[in-house]
């Protein structure tokens, strides 16, 4: 859970980078065109910026492209394809797919409050992975059981 954790802020972070990495040129090619518009000289090194400008967002176009084409899972995809609206919305359907919105309670009763519907997913997952204990035994019965099952366990520091 540590590990998911921490891969989710990383890629939140890097997100937020790349977005206002992309913000920040969008400006700078807004300033730099109105400057080559209404500029009444010619200046090589202003235009020489805003094609490099223009290069580097067209290149954080790509990046955001493949990053779609990657979550969607498509198998097929070509060298050289554009992204496009499809593997956008193939990637929302395959997130949608992994959602749980509806549960049915022990009571029969069918919740679709997600606050609800996740501590129900919890509760479930909690009582199945609990260990049972057998009243009917005692402590040096389970101790028993249990040196029975790892006897044969062999164990191997590599």
């Amino acid at each position: 859970m540590e590990l998911r954790l921490k891969t989710i802020g990383y890629s939140k972070e890097k997100r937020y980078k790349l977005r206002n990495k992309e913000d920040v040129l969008q400006k700078e090619l807004q300033e730099l065109d109105s400057k080559i518009c209404n500029g009444d000289y010619f200046d090589q090194d202003i235009l020489e910026k805003f094609e490099t400008a223009k290069e580097e967002l067209k290149r954080l176009h790509e990046i955001r492209g493949k990053e779609a084409m990657f979550r969607s899972k498509m198998k097929w995809i070509e060298q050289g394809e554009k992204p496009t609206k499809y593997f956008y919305n193939l990637e929302k359907t395959n997130y949608e797919k992994k959602l749980v919105r509806k549960v049915k309670q022990e009571n029969k009763e069918i919740i679709s409050n997600p606050a609800q519907v996740n501590k129900e997913i919890e509760i479930f997952y909690r009582k199945m992975y609990t260990a049972k204990i057998n009243d009917n035994m005692d402590n040096y019965a389970y101790e028993q059981k249990f040196n029975e099952f790892i006897e044969n366990f062999e164990h191997s520091s590599t």
